[in-house]
């Protein structure tokens, strides 16, 4: 059964359950030093910085971008 609002947050979107991959922008592991740039990129909605939780000044608050904390109902991601 599914539920009537689909897992959110940069885990949760990995059990929409569309039993589909999505596979983003990778890194280049190749060399000694790596600089991490891809940050999720075509894999998530958005960006990384709209998962920032805010107010900073609260640790535990389930507000950004993409919430789905205390919703009815909302839809799976658009992973297109």
């Amino acid at each position: 059964a599914r539920s009537a609002v689909a897992p959110h947050g940069l885990i949760g979107q990995t059990f929409d359950g569309d039993a589909e991959a999505v596979d983003g922008v990778l890194d280049d592991y190749s060399s000694a030093v790596v600089y991490t740039k891809a940050m999720g990129e075509g894999a998530i909605e958005g960006v990384a910085s709209a998962y920032e939780v805010q107010p900073s000044t609260d640790p535990f608050s389930y507000s950004f971008a993409y919430s789905r904390f205390l919703g009815a109902a909302a839809p799976p991601r658009n992973a297109a």
